[in-house]
């Protein structure tokens, strides 16, 4: 079985785990409000139960870093330049995700320290790059590639992630309590997206997958 085979598969596996440190974020702090709250504050160093919620976001990075490597990895044997281009940043967005948010936690404490402006740069960064993956990623299958079913995905995929992004942007100039709710669906409209693309390219079972896989 070839590499990509088995790097695949861990895009489902980052999103379960990220669906953990949600969820158990929550649970094992009741104070944390998931609508007002950024996800980030639940790794932050004065969280309750910290380490567990970084081993979840790490296994996450981790596991989305490995997939994008295998979807580039496919991508440069089977599809045209717009796929692999697309592919090959998204991995590359993913790289930043482990050095950057690795290497420099975001703190409750210091609101403009070194390592949150690094935190803000690294997470601009990566929604730039997340962006322009999934826009390559649909022209390739719409135009080159001609995988309508999966170019449609990837197109709504971008279109949604583009309009809360702009909704993101027009809550904080405002003011408004939901930023956490706002950021939840940018982040599970990237999840949907990566479990769809990790299930179709791992068990190839119908009609969208073996358009997929041709």
């Amino acid at each position: 079985m070839k590499l990509n085979k088995w790097l695949i598969p861990f895009g489902m596996i980052g999103v379960l785990s990220f669906l953990l440190l949600d969820v158990f974020g929550k649970i094992l702090w009741p104070e944390y409000n998931p609508i007002t709250t950024y996800v980030s504050k639940l790794v932050t160093d004065e969280a309750p139960h910290v380490h567990l919620m970084r081993f979840f976001l790490n296994t996450y990075t981790v596991c989305f870093l490995l997939f994008s490597l295998g979807m580039t990895i496919l991508s440069f044997s089977k599809y045209h330049i717009y796929v692999k281009l697309g592919y090959t940043v998204m991995f590359a967005s993913a790289l930043i995700s482990v050095i950057g948010y690795g290497g420099y936690p975001i703190s409750m404490v210091l609101i403009f320290s070194k390592n949150d402006i690094i935190h803000v740069v690294v997470t601009v960064t990566i929604l730039c790059a997340t962006a322009l993956s999934i826009l390559l990623i649909t022209i390739g299958y719409l135009k080159q590639e001609k995988l309508k079913i999966l170019g449609l995905i990837t197109l709504v995929a971008f279109l949604f992630f583009v309009v809360f992004n702009l909704w993101h942007l027009y809550a904080i100039l405002n003011g408004y309590h939901i930023l956490g709710f706002i950021e939840r669906i940018i982040f599970y409209t990237v999840h949907a997206l990566t479990v769809i693309l990790s299930w179709v390219y791992t068990f190839r079972k119908n009609r969208l997958i073996e358009e997929a896989a041709r």
